[in-house]
């Protein structure tokens, strides 16, 4: 044995090359990863002391391909290919691809496993088979139903599916990855000169095939199988970090391997785990350690990624001190904005087929207006123009738009003309212009939005893979199926590394990291399900049936992080830890369970393990005037209300603070108001307003005042029955007219569904309300003329406050005021929702006049609506009522205890609007959340 501690392992590697009996250019190193090979070329330079003949340095991948000397194909080209053999089978004659993807993708992850684990294919799904039959619980096949027929049959179907996906990748003289290791690992001879040599390096689980392959080279003298491994792990039995090692080295024969240490139990080491209350807390700590504690050496550093989606703010957070920092992560591109970006191109397409309409869709709009990847590429000037564009639609509530009539600048024209191009299951053409939208892209982002170019890029090299796959040929599919084909194709796909391999802060996930030595490593988010990942393996295998043919299972697969976490602390020296207790689910998170054997086990066993741990939370702003559904009122709230009740004061604003005065604080004092959204589907409100835009129309030649409230010369006439049975017959059009103006011209918005519903009972509720009015005329004795509709309306009121008199303003819109003969004067108020007597019925007051006003619903807006009309006429109406459009069969008339008495109402209005303000202004009393009313979006 030899033991050689302090020495990184790819030096020692180079070390154990450059002293090789064999010359340099005699051999081929094999190692684990694409970026071991670089760094071993540069130490192989640097100890050589200048350029050299250097051996060949390769993937196992790459070189067993070499070996092969065949094309490997495209899991994507794969899968198409085992559907071309499944349509050959009786079975799969009329199959269609959409339901063949459902299994597809996993058999062919079984086969490739049967190859790399050098299964006999035919005994593993003869006994598969077998299994599934005995599940069937028939004995008799006689006895058979059509459904376990069919289950039986497909189980039947795999081995000679097989046979034909063989047969079909034969004919195209193409392999797949997994066969290449198998005809390699059995016939090594074949494929391997004699007078070869290989070095493995580095290798920790390795398949059978692999296994066997180096098994038979190291006992043949012609390989060396070189470990990086400490006695800490692969001496303890069961210790999960060196349990594939042990199996190696038992199978190569191999009782004393080159370089195993025996550092772990001895060695000085700093760990420092920070528990993190939140996600994005991991990040901060990283960089306040970067900016405070900066390492000695940039080179020597590692930041880890053990959560991978934490690599966005990890890239925006990195201190503008540390210079060169380079990203050699295995992201998925399906983690970063790419995904959002092709989810948005395909529900283009969806919507184009779900609304038959050409127009873009407001969600996908507002879905492009703020993605990443257009707030980082467009201009200043264009992205003013989109986020003008998107008020535009709330505002005329365009559900639908023209791409071509858009008022957005040239760059955002091109690019949505091109995400809006119908593709018309042409998929070909389909990834042609997914393609020209990433040129377009990559034309406009700004150099320092990296990550998002790389992103963009890695993807532009999976889509240019696909469309060759489609230039070959594939069957026909849906577009569901063609999204499907295509995710399965690029969300494998990982972010190509991008900086100098070598050199500055290295950002890495773990499988990056694979024979790499630092000194200083912060690994972020080492939490159970992030390290080790617990995803389970997809087969149609059971588990049971794996295990007998030593397939691998899901131990196995998170057993296999583990030596990659225990070998970073060979050479490190400090070592910074986060975790978070925030889950993506119910319940707290839990830290890895390395963290805890580190912990538990490995600072029990050395001494020498400086074991520290600290708690880092994002500080809250604290406001002393919330505390939780409670605003106190501090003496700027209280003088924030009172110059809100000294401006405009709406009745629907008192009605609001009397149902919670919380809700009234954030609408009304520090003017939150409400969000505004397209309705595609009628809201109540709005249902209301387009029948009461319609009433107005019809009776706007009647109005006998103008908007100021001037009598009109000539006064028009009084409205007659003939009057209101002309209106009967124009309604539908001006109604429908209403529709099409809020849809923004669009009638198949409310030709079927939910709006063709409402416009149908828009139509009923508006006729039925004639016919009451029509009724209505012809009983009256004298003639009915109409005073004013949509009447703007104002009044002041001074009331005595603790701090001296105040001056309230109020305004409001009257609905309708008309009159009866000379002197019968109404006032009316139109309502969407139903209405009972109960609303405007005010009973006499017992605990104060504000809670008498609060006991009906509708009392406090009719009370203020008659004081608007004495401030105008001089005089109260005789009647303050309400009609309801859905039980408009009688009028509700406000009333105290049965009587419209309105000088009674009003003085009742008066001091309940007295208790109202002082309440409102008592600084005892805070803005609080009443029980009994709904949650608005503020408190929850």
């Amino acid at each position: 044995m030899q033991t050689v501690v302090g020495m990184k392992f790819i030096d020692q590697v180079a070390q154990h090359l450059l002293a090789h009996e064999k010359a340099l250019h005699e051999l081929t190193v094999v190692l684990p990863s694409d970026r071991a090979t670089r760094y071993l070329a540069n130490s192989l330079f640097e100890q050589h002391g200048g350029a050299l003949l250097s051996p060949e340095i390769v993937t196992i991948d790459q070189w067993i391909q070499k070996l092969v000397n065949k094309p490997t194909i495209h899991p994507t080209r794969a899968l198409l290919t085992l559907f071309e053999a499944y349509k050959k089978t009786a079975q799969g004659q009329d199959a269609d691809f959409e339901s063949f993807l459902t299994w597809g993708p996993i058999l062919l992850a079984d086969f490739d496993d049967v190859d790399r684990y050098l299964v006999d294919y035919r005994q593993l799904f003869q006994n598969l088979a077998s299994i599934k039959a005995l599940e069937s619980w028939q004995i008799d096949e006689s006895t058979y139903s059509e459904s376990q027929r069919k289950f039986i049959e497909f189980w039947e179907l795999i081995p000679p599916l097989h046979e034909l996906f063989i047969q079909g990748l034969e004919k195209q003289g193409r392999v797949t990855k997994a066969q290449a290791f198998r005809m390699v690992a059995l016939l090594p001879d074949r494929y391997i000169a004699e007078n070869q040599f290989v070095v493995f390096a580095g290798f920790n689980a390795l398949s059978k095939a692999e296994q066997e392959l180096i098994r038979k080279l190291v006992a043949t003298k012609k390989a060396e199988y070189l470990i990086d491994a400490d006695r800490y792990y692969l001496d303890e039995t069961y210790h999960e970090a060196g349990h594939f090692l042990r199996q190696n080295l038992t199978v190569f024969g191999q009782k004393n391997p080159l370089y195993l240490k025996d550092v772990l139990r001895q060695k000085s080491i700093q760990i420092e785990v920070v528990e993190c209350a939140q996600h994005i807390g991991q990040v901060n700590v990283m960089s306040t350690e970067l900016s405070t504690n900066p390492p000695r050496n940039l080179d020597e550093t590692l930041v880890l990624l053990a959560d991978e989606s934490l690599i966005h703010a990890a890239v925006r957070n990195l201190p503008k001190t540390i210079g060169k920092a380079n990203i050699s992560l295995g992201l998925p591109l399906d983690q970063t904005p790419v995904r959002t970006w092709i989810d948005l191109l395909f529900q283009f397409q969806e919507n184009k087929q779900k609304f038959k309409s050409t127009a873009i869709y407001h969600k996908d709009l507002q879905r492009f207006i703020h993605h990443a990847f257009i707030s980082a590429s467009l201009p200043f000037e264009e992205l003013q123009q989109l986020s003008l564009v998107e008020r535009k639609t709330v505002q005329y509530n365009r559900v639908f738009q023209d791409i071509k009539t858009l008022e957005i600048g040239p760059k955002a024209k091109q690019i949505l003309t091109l995400i809006g191009t119908d593709w018309n299951k042409n998929w070909l053409q389909a990834i042609q212009t997914i393609r020209q939208i990433n040129t377009c892209l990559l034309e406009v982002l700004d150099g320092k939005y990296e990550l998002e170019r790389t992103a963009i890029l890695s993807f532009e090299q999976s889509a240019r893979q696909f469309e060759v796959l489609l230039e070959e040929g594939i069957p026909f599919m849906q577009l569901s199926s063609f999204k499907r084909l295509f995710y399965q194709h690029w969300t494998k796909a990982h972010l190509a590394y991008h900086g100098h391999p070598t050199e500055g802060l290295q950002l890495m996930g773990l499988l990056e990291t694979r024979l790499l030595d630092f000194e200083t490593i912060y690994v972020l988010g080492l939490n159970e399900g992030k390290m080790p990942k617990n995803n389970p393996i997809q087969t149609l295998i059971p588990m049971d049936l794996r295990n007998a043919f030593g397939l691998p299972n899901n131990r196995d697969k998170q057993g296999l992080f583990a030596h990659h976490f225990y070998r970073l602390l060979h050479h490190a020296s400090r070592v910074v830890i986060t975790h978070t207790t925030a889950s993506e689910q119910m319940g707290a998170a839990e830290p890895s369970r390395y963290l805890l054997q580190l912990k538990m086990e490995w600072q029990q066993r050395n001494p020498n393990v400086e074991w520290k741990e600290s708690f880092f939370r994002i500080p809250m702003p604290v406001t002393e005037q919330s505390s939780g559904l409670k605003i106190e009122k501090t003496a700027t709230i209280i003088e924030r209300c009172k110059q809100y009740l000294g401006g405009a004061v709406s009745a629907s604003a008192l009605k609001k603070y009397m149902d919670c005065p919380l809700d009234f604080y954030y609408r009304y004092v520090v003017e939150f108001g409400e969000e505004k959204e397209v309705e595609e589907e009628l809201e109540h409100h709005t249902f209301g307003t387009m029948i009461h835009s319609t009433l107005e129309q019809l009776f706007l030649p009647f109005v006998q005042r103008d908007a100021t409230g001037a009598q009109k010369d000539p006064a028009p006439a009084a409205v007659t029955a003939a009057d209101i049975a002309k209106m009967l017959q124009q309604y539908p059009s001006i109604l429908r007219h209403e529709f099409l103006n809020y849809f923004d011209q669009n009638e198949k918005l409310f030709q079927s569904g939910k709006n063709r519903l409402s416009f149908e009972m828009a139509l009923t509720l508006t006729g039925n309300l004639l016919e009451r009015e029509l009724a209505f005329v012809k009983s009256l004795k004298e003639a009915l003329y109409i005073e004013r509709l949509e009447a703007p309306m104002k009044a002041s009121m001074t009331l005595e406050t603790e701090d001296g008199p105040i001056e309230v303003q109020f305004k409001g819109v009257i609905d309708r005021i008309d009159r009866i003969g000379n002197a019968h004067y109404r006032v009316i108020d139109y309502k969407s929702g139903k209405v009972e007597a109960k609303n405007v019925k005010v009973q006499k007051p017992k605990e104060g006049e504000l809670k008498a006003l609060k006991g009906a619903k509708h009392a406090l807006q009719l009370s203020l609506y008659a004081r608007f009309f004495k401030e105008s006429y001089g005089h109260f109406p005789a009647e303050a009522q309400i009609v309801s459009l859905i039980n408009s069969d009688v009028p509700f008339c406000l009333n105290l205890a049965g009587e419209k008495d309105m000088p009674a109402l009003n003085e009742l209005f008066e001091k309940g609007l007295h208790e109202l303000v002082a309440e409102m202004l008592n600084p005892q009393l805070p803005f609080e959340h009443a029980p009994s009313a709904n949650y608005c979006n503020y408190c929850t």
